[in-house]
């Protein structure tokens, strides 16, 4: 394939125009950065289709998996074949005000990390960084509805700043809208006089020198017209062909359930684009054998070079978890906390993990681990998952010392949420239903996969799902069923436990036992350098490794510090860099 076919197109194709008999192809340039298409009531079924026509030939014309599109729109689905492309991960809607706030940080993101991380003077847009380097970065098309798209969802100065960078990040954008619904407000102004305008009238198209330079010679234009749902099913075959030799996989692929004859799968990474999970539910309604069934099979399938665990476990003393004191994935297991500078260290480790393996990825000039592990197979780094039981505890303990951290708490897990994808690190929270809305919504907004099992209240499941359809059926769910939402939504019932059938009353009286013996027996058949022992820190004890009855040094109240200049110096760059400080 030529290096060439990895650049952005020069220009966007609308349609032709004929002059004595000759096509002429209308193309508005692309370092325009992107145009405005208004339209009157008449003509919003001719703006939908064109502008559906060039989202789905720019995901044609460039290789495979190198475009997503993302839109921005709030009232019915226009866009029903886009749609359709939800299940290969490149398409994508915000079809409400919160979700439209996270899509926009997640590619406000992006592009602040390209412009700061990536482009230098020899490299000046992500088409000179595609033609250079051996790893790709993908462009992105937006599709942002102008008639919602208001200082309600991001500021103007933000907006400012995004679409000064954004092109060059490889990123270009189609806004639209009725021009009788536009709203008088800052941002669309800001948006409708610096991007070029094209118009449609009564079906009609109207140029400007802006959209194209010479407008006067358009008496006769064809718009671009395609067989949308055939090149549909074109991109969706090129991708099913394309999907067992993809590099674009996930990090993390179990079974957790079925739905009807369908096995449902927990999937984490690049290829679903889903990277963390909220487990909730009622006491007995099945969440706990959920996470156990996690628990065994991410050792059953995973080795420790692939994933890492660390387990906080806030239940009495610890006694749910503690039968993984020899999990072989396990670096730390947390039994029973109670000290909130032991959570705050985990959490300051993290951290530190992500400024170091940033650190790591430039001087391999990636910026995704999945990069770094295809070009670094012999030596890749393992996708780390922080994992919490009773996760509500942290917002409900009322002792002065946890009240007075929950906001550094807050912020960790955002930064996680929001950054710690790049570098492999995610985390699982289990939770208590009835706590559920003490949790901050700023946290859950951020989270891709959501499980509920049986909730009480129609509060509860509110405070969880934005979709009618989700939180309508969880007051209603029997014991071991529970309704997944991560692209879709999904009803299904619990999976057997690597292979076993434990019922309910298992749970409380055999699982110790059974699950006990299933974790031995898979760690009996990891190469040593394949597991992990792990140190397991009890509420009362100092940390411990397992199977070791040596004294340990006595651990200090966590304080964030760095052994050296160095390691300061990369973090402060990082978070200025990629938007973490701000």
């Amino acid at each position: 394939m030529s290096k060439n076919h990895y650049s952005f197109p020069w220009g966007i194709y609308l349609g032709d125009t004929f002059i004595d008999n000759d096509s002429i192809p209308i193309l508005i340039d692309s370092s325009k950065k992107g145009f405005c298409l208004t339209f009157d009531d008449n003509s919003e079924y001719r703006a939908n289709e064109l502008i559906e026509n060039i989202a789905l030939s720019s995901i044609n014309v460039l290789p495979l998996g190198m475009i997503d599109v993302k839109a921005f729109d709030f009232g019915k689905n226009r866009f029903l074949n886009l749609s359709s492309l939800k299940e290969i991960g490149i398409y994508e809607v915000a079809n409400t005000i919160q979700k439209a706030k996270n899509l926009f940080d997640d590619i406000e993101d992006i592009a602040k990390y390209r412009h700061y991380e990536l482009l230098s003077s020899d490299i000046q847009n992500i088409s000179d960084y595609n033609l250079q380097q051996e790893s790709k970065e993908k462009y992105y098309l937006l599709l942002i509805n102008l008639e919602r798209f208001t200082q309600d969802i991001v500021s103007l100065s933000r907006v400012k700043d995004f679409f000064n960078l954004a092109f060059e990040a490889g990123i270009f954008t189609i806004f639209f809208g009725n021009i009788n619904e536009l709203i008088d407000d800052k941002v669309t102004n800001y948006i409708v006089e610096k991007f070029p305008i094209l118009e449609i009238k009564e079906n009609k198209f109207i140029f400007n020198k802006d959209i194209f330079e010479f407008y006067d010679i358009l008496d006769n234009f064809d718009p671009l017209e395609q067989n949308r749902k055939t090149l549909t099913k074109k991109i969706l075959d090129n991708y099913k062909e394309k999907d067992s030799n993809t590099l674009e996989k996930n990090f993390l692929h179990i079974p957790i359930g079925q739905a009807g004859r369908e096995t449902v799968y927990l999937d984490m990474g690049l290829k679903s684009g889903l990277y963390n999970a909220f487990i909730a539910g009622t006491k007995g309604s099945g969440k706990s054998f959920l996470l156990h069934n996690i628990l065994v099979e991410i050792a059953k399938n995973y080795t420790a070079k692939e994933i890492e665990l660390n387990i906080i476990d806030f239940s009495a003393n610890g006694l749910e978890l503690a039968i993984y004191k020899n999990h072989p994935n396990c670096r730390k297991l947390f039994l029973g906390v109670s000290n909130p500078n032991k959570v705050l260290e985990m959490f300051q480790n993290f951290e530190d993990e992500m400024q170091k393996r940033a650190d790591i990825m430039l001087q391999s000039g990636v910026s995704l681990i999945d990069r770094y592990n295809n070009k670094n197979p012999n030596n890749p780094l393992p996708y780390k998952i922080l994992i919490i039981d009773e996760f509500q505890d942290i917002f409900e303990r009322e002792e002065e010392e946890w009240k007075n951290n929950r906001n550094k708490f807050n912020a960790y897990f955002i930064k996680i949420a929001k950054q710690g994808r790049k570098f492999g690190l995610h985390f699982i929270f289990v939770s208590q239903s009835d706590k559920v809305k003490n949790i901050d919504k700023s946290i859950l907004g951020q989270i891709d996969i959501t499980i509920s099992f049986r909730l009480k209240k129609q509060l509860e499941a509110m405070h969880m799902f934005d979709e009618k359809e989700a939180y309508s059926k969880v007051s209603k769910l029997k014991v071991g069923e529970f309704v997944i939402k991560a692209q879709d939504i999904k009803l299904a019932e619990l999976n057997k436990i690597n292979g076993k059938s434990i019922k309910q009353k298992d749970v409380s009286t055999n699982i110790e036992s059974i699950l006990s013996k299933m974790i031995e027996d898979i760690r009996a058949k990891r190469a040593k350098d394949e597991v992990l022992t792990p140190i397991v820190i009890k509420d009362s004890n100092e940390p411990n490794r397992t199977n070791n009855t040596q004294e340990q040094p006595k651990r200090e109240a966590y304080k964030p510090k760095y052994s050296t200049d160095r390691e300061k110096e990369i973090l402060e760059e990082f978070k200025r860099k990629i938007g973490g400080g701000e």
